[in-house]
């Protein structure tokens, strides 16, 4: 990429250019002071070009005219105003802009996505003290280049620059981000040697960069050795935990906050109350009772924390109560997931999406119906995962099977109708079917019998992957069109689609229901050379399969794969072995 020195003539251009859209000359101050006061005001007004069209005449200016110049184009993030400023400073200032002004001329290219324009500007500066050197270092942070971070920041300490606590904080960020875990001890020496270690941000931070780089030890060594601890390090600590998905360290250490006697905040209660949900999904061993679910103990911890944070008037947080909403929902309390839903003042997504997806998981298709019906009198439009699981509220309320109303219209009926009016409103709306929505509308339409509408879906789909050709599948076995799915096969093949266990399976299945022996053999062949591992699932639907089709012996040589079988594994045996007839063999 060309330097800003080197692209000094395009400013010059926009100097003698009297086209509309240039910058004019025809500006004359009447004196250099009022003329400067004037182009603040026009920077301030974000009147950029008017402001340099002023700027022009002008040949001795200030060197603090340049600011608000810098600042308005930064806020414009315009590169082109930023190299004509930077050609009138080098044209018009004797020596090289250091200090404030040659620091904010190192940011504002990089602001304006010019990275490399940024470090020119800055191997220009005659004098790069601390600040400079952070502001250019933070911009290649900011961009993922964290390498070249590293390496400017090695330049920085052989130049003798002395780092500032921002730079550490900035570097160790982006070593957690990615979790280079090396260059992170590098960087906690260098702040152990400069007398760093006692800065709140940095300690708080090295927490954090140990935790995403997977070291709990180190983390717990940083927070441990701290003299003194705020509400910071402690959060920082309690997040590492969560993160890492160790609830029972980070629920003890809620405890021994509030034995120090340290007041929480909502950040440290919301993290708490997410560690309550990571409990509720773990089952721990009872001393005196076998397996026990820690559901319980969780949501007994979870409603003190619930409690609490309502005590402190935090709950009124959209934030906050959709961390509790997610805790009752693993806890297995959809109740009081619903209290807490039911008296926000002011929603959002993830709240009427968290709602949505325990009614999913709970099997509640007609409350999630009314949840999304509520959400459109409320006219929100529902994102891609609302549509989703609305359309697999669909799915349910046919497999229950139920009738409404007094002519008794059956729940497939229901469905079909509530479902084809979801796909009527996305079309509507102009949303994009995408892969998921397509997947679920695919499924709802097949739970229904009306497989012709999944068909239309399925091949309307701009891109179609995995998910969505299972999808297909399943609706073509749930209505015993096994002749269809393996057509669907032979499409895959063409297309060079790929596969995985929930794949083959399916065409199994489909085998199996057209009596098609050879495509088995073929999809077991592209099983072995896929190098999967057999399943206990796989396993019993082969044995099954060829078991339908009377080859005992390829049933049993599957089962001879398996190490230990299990008892549906067991059974498909049996099964095979009395569809031929031998008795004897199944004792």
């Amino acid at each position: 990429m060309q330097t800003l020195r080197n692209r000094a003539h395009l400013c010059s251009a926009y100097m003698n250019r009297h086209e509309p859209n240039g910058f004019s000359t025809q500006v004359v101050p009447s004196s250099a002071s009022l003329m400067e006061a004037s182009i603040k005001a026009l920077c301030e007004t974000g009147q950029v070009d008017r402001a340099l069209d002023a700027l022009l005449p002008l040949s001795e200016p200030s060197d603090h005219i340049y600011m608000p110049l810098l600042k308005a184009c930064n806020k414009l993030k315009s590169l082109r105003h930023v190299q004509y400023v930077h050609y009138h400073i080098t044209k018009h200032m004797v020596s090289s802009p250091n200090g404030y002004l040659g620091n904010y001329l190192v940011i504002t290219p990089a602001k304006c996505g010019a990275f490399e324009n940024a470090y020119d500007v800055f191997k220009g500066l005659s004098k790069r003290n601390a600040v400079t050197w952070m502001r250019i270092l933070s911009s290649y942070v900011d961009i993922g280049r964290v390498r070249d971070a590293i390496g400017i920041y090695e330049c920085m300490r052989e130049e003798g620059t002395m780092p500032d606590a921002a730079t550490f904080v900035s570097l160790l960020k982006a070593c957690g981000g990615l979790s280079n875990l090396e260059a992170g001890k590098k960087l906690h020496l260098d702040a152990e040697r400069m007398n760093y270690i006692s800065n709140v941000y940095v300690n708080t931070t090295l927490i954090s960069m140990y935790g995403k780089c997977k070291s709990m030890t180190l983390a717990e060594n940083v927070f441990s050795g701290l003299i003194e601890r705020n509400i910071v390090t402690w959060n920082a600590m309690l997040t590492v935990y969560v993160e890492q998905e160790q609830a029972e360290r980070a629920l003890r250490l809620y405890r021994q906050l509030h034995e120090e006697g340290i007041i929480p905040n909502e950040r440290i209660i919301m993290t708490s109350i997410q560690a309550c949900a990571l409990l509720g999904e773990k089952l721990e061993k009872g001393v005196n009772h076998g397996y026990v679910s820690t559901k319980s103990i969780s949501l007994h911890i979870g409603r003190a924390l619930h409690s609490e944070a309502w005590k402190k008037g935090f709950v009124s947080h959209v934030f906050v109560s959709n961390t509790l909403l997610s805790m009752y929902g693993k806890c297995g309390s959809v109740n009081e997931a619903e209290f807490v839903f039911n008296s926000l003042s002011d929603c959002d997504f993830i709240s009427w999406n968290a709602m949505l997806s325990m009614f999913i998981e709970d099997r509640e298709a007609r409350k999630a119906l009314q949840l999304h019906k509520k959400l459109r009198e409320e006219n929100v439009t529902p994102n891609t995962l609302t549509l989703t699981m609305a359309l697999q509220a669909c799915g349910i309320l046919v497999e229950k099977k139920e009738t409404f109303g007094l002519d008794q219209i059956s729940s497939k009926m229901v469905s079909w109708k509530i479902g084809k009016g979801l796909h009527h409103d996305i079309r509507e709306s102009g949303q994009n079917v995408d892969v998921f929505v397509g997947s679920a509308l695919v499924n709802m339409y097949g739970k229904c019998g009306t497989i012709d509408e999944a068909e239309n879906v399925f091949i309307g789909l701009n891109h179609k992957d995995i998910v969505s050709l299972n999808s297909m599948l399943s609706t073509y076995l749930d209505q015993n069109e096994g002749e269809r799915a393996l057509a669907l096969f032979t499409y895959m093949q063409k297309e060079q689609l790929g596969m995985d266990m929930t794949t083959i399976l399916c065409l199994l299945q489909a085998c199996r229901q057209t009596g098609i022996m050879d495509t088995c053999w073929e999809l077991y062949f592209m099983f072995i050379s896929s190098g999967l591992t057999m399943s206990a699932l796989l396993a019993t639907t082969l044995i099954h399969v060829f078991g339908s089709f009377a080859s005992i012996e390829d049933a049993q040589a599957i089962f001879d794969l398996v190490c230990f079988p299990n008892v549906a594994i067991w059974t498909a045996n049996i099964t095979g072995y009395a569809r031929e007839g031998s008795s004897i063999s199944c004792l």
